[in-house]
């Protein structure tokens, strides 16, 4: 486990590969190494790179490394609330999620949730961000292999893209 969250989950250089999730609490899982989503990750990274982590905190900060980080697109924990409630919550999250991608500048956004899409590709526009945007499932055990493929697919055209330029 990371001994310091904040080393791993701060961008510091530019963002090329932005993740965004559903909520901070998911956030600060993935960056204590506490979820599917973090292993999940790490396996596709492992995929892509040609590489293996010996712990969740080398991961991390070989995921900062590669210009990757992670955003929510609500600050609360959505996921306790009503489905009428989440909706809520998720649609007025949009004006600050698109504040974020306007500091960020991501080369590429991946969602995190199928669930979200339509409110990240809100935010997008409304940052004036002109984007490629993948959608992944959520890796739960039925998903976790189409998300380590996709993410693992996402990170190998990064990689050739800036090796290009």
């Amino acid at each position: 486990m990371p001994s310091d969250d904040s080393q791993h989950s701060q961008p510091w250089r530019d963002v090329d590969v932005l993740l965004i999730g559903e909520s901070d609490e998911e956030c600060a899982r993935f960056f204590g190494g506490e979820c599917e989503l973090t292993d999940a990750a790490a396996r596709a990274f492992e995929d892509a790179f040609g590489v293996r982590f010996e712990s969740t905190d080398e991961f991390l900060t070989f995921f900062r490394d590669q210009g990757c980080h992670l955003e929510s697109l609500c600050a609360f924990p959505s996921h306790t609330s009503s489905g009428s409630e989440r909706t809520r919550l998720l649609r007025e999250s949009v004006p600050d999620l698109a504040t974020r991608l306007q500091n960020l500048q991501p080369d590429v956004v991946v969602t995190l949730l199928k669930r979200i899409e339509p409110h990240v590709t809100k935010s997008i526009e409304l940052a004036g961000l002109v984007v490629p945007l993948y959608v992944l499932p959520y890796p739960r055990k039925s998903q976790a292999d189409a998300f380590r493929e996709g993410l693992a697919a996402i990170l190998r055209s990064r990689s050739r893209s800036r090796r290009a330029a």
